[in-house]
């Protein structure tokens, strides 16, 4: 047996989509992105976000998605659900990874480093290791919100499309993206997700995804990448891990009592 099932319209939208962000990446790389990226310059070089916005563009990051993907398939026991999200996470890499090393486009806050604010070019600067075309912290939230949309209700679907163009927005506001990478993100994180998607409603998924070991190995990553963050880097540990870390317990306690509540309806029914 099957997932889910995917409405046709849902796959005409989804395409039409990609068509449409890949030829507006497309004008913007030939036309807005150094506009785009001079304006910002002149506006505010040194950009300072509200700790919220800072937090919020976190989750543009795939360790942070797969802890809160775990988290939730922990909270509701949907494991399928959540190897659906996790595999349209993973799906990004092979179309993001290839056309970062194969374009090897400098990121705007390099390009500023470099060209901007040191015309004679007298400073000797490191190689670059992180590039930027296409954004892989945009892909990877249009890929799990493209997943999850099949499994939350209308309402919820909706708001996570102003909840993954504000992560791309605030990257390219961050000098760590062009307009025209974050669109072609978007692009491949709905064509990973739609992929994904459209893989499971044709196939069913593995019945060891039911299992008690699966249910095991799942809490010991979620509690693992925290612990790994906290050797890595302490500085974000507390503060990413800590902030969504006191978001997800209050998610842990709301879930928690409107379980106990449903618990006596039900068995008086």
């Amino acid at each position: 047996m099957t997932e889910f099932t995917i409405p046709k319209r849902t796959t005409i939208f989804a395409f039409a989509a990609i068509a449409f962000l890949v030829i507006a990446a497309v004008a913007s790389f030939l036309v807005f992105d150094q506009q785009t990226l001079r304006y910002l310059y002149k506006l505010n070089p040194h950009w300072n976000y509200c700790k919220a916005a800072v937090i919020f563009k976190y989750l543009g990051k795939a360790w942070l998605l797969v802890w809160l993907i775990l988290f939730g398939g922990i909270l509701t026991g949907k494991n399928r659900t959540m190897v659906i999200i996790l595999l349209a996470l993973l799906a990004v890499a092979p179309t993001v990874l290839p056309l970062k090393h194969l374009t090897g486009r400098q990121r705007p806050r390099d390009y500023i480093e470099r060209v901007i604010e040191n015309e004679n070019q007298e400073k000797t600067f490191p190689p670059v290791k992180s590039w930027s075309f296409p954004s892989g912290d945009t892909a990877s939230v249009f890929a799990v919100a493209v997943a999850l949309s099949p499994f939350v209700s209308t309402l919820w679907g909706i708001l996570l499309l102003p909840a993954c163009c504000l992560i791309g927005l605030l990257r390219v506001v961050d000098f760590a993206h062009y307009p025209s990478d974050t669109l072609a993100g978007a692009a491949a994180g709905l064509l990973a997700g739609w992929i994904i998607l459209k893989i499971f409603s044709l196939l069913p998924l593995p019945s060891w995804v039911d299992s008690k070991h699966f249910s095991i190995a799942k809490i010991a990553a979620f509690i693992l990448i925290p612990l790994s963050l906290l050797i890595k880097d302490f500085a974000q540990f507390a503060g990413v891990i800590g902030s969504y870390g006191a978001i997800l317990l209050i998610v842990f306690v709301v879930f928690s009592i409107k379980k106990k509540s449903a618990s006596p309806q039900n068995k008086q029914n």
